[in-house]
Order: structure tokens, then sequence, then C-alpha cells
């Protein structure tokens, strides 16, 4: 299943002073767990992308796949049976993303329906 949650990139735009902002999860089972990255395109300095992919096996292959130069990120887990989104941890790679707060609002406003918690 691909889910591409750009709807997010309008209500975060303000936010982040005309950048846009866009959540990608792609998975193919749920639950579903693996690393999320937050970074800015490679090419579109005004795009902002958080990413989970739960077949990378590592934060620097989500950053090659996605193009991506990474900011940071950590661990995700995303169950649609009970609606919910945990993000927690540290990308072993590039360390946390700067705004963690930010990453958590981004799941909320593109899971509307789901609890989301960062723990």
């Amino acid at each position: 299943m691909i889910r591409d949650v750009s709807i997010v990139r309008r209500v975060l735009e303000g936010l982040l002073r005309g950048k846009t902002f866009v959540v990608v999860l792609r998975h193919d089972r749920s639950p579903a767990e693996g690393k999320f990255l937050v970074g800015s395109s490679l090419f579109s300095d005004d795009t902002i992308a958080l990413v989970f992919d739960n077949r990378a096996a590592s934060h620097r292959e989500l950053a090659g796949r996605y193009n991506l130069h990474p900011w940071g990120g950590g661990w995700l887990s995303l169950d649609d049976e009970q609606r919910r989104v945990r993000i927690t941890g540290v990308s072993q790679d590039y360390g946390k993303e700067p705004d963690r707060d930010l990453t958590v609002r981004a799941l909320k406003l593109a899971f509307p329906d789901y609890e989301v918690t960062e723990l």
C-alpha cells in the first residue's frame, strides 16, 4: 500500500515560511514498522518530506530511494486497524530530526482520525 499524504503541505506551508511539507508512507502490511526520515528534496529547495517505507533496511537507503538530503529520523509504527501512529528513536545514520514536534504535527494532519504519539 502506498499512501501519499500531500494534503499536509498546504496546512504546514505557513509554519515553514513558504516551504512545502509532504508526507509519504509506503508499507506492504499493517501493522507496519520501520524507519522514517525527514529531509529536504535534492530536486527542490522548497520541499521538505517525511518518508516512511517499511521495506528500507537503513535511513541511508531511505535517503537514496526518495532523493532526500537527510535531517534526521527514527522509528515509526503504523497500525491501520487500531488507527494509531507511533514514532520513537533516533536514526543511527543521521540522528534525530531537528523538530520532532513538527514531525508529530505533520503526521496528525496527515492522519486526522488516528492517534499519533511520540514515545
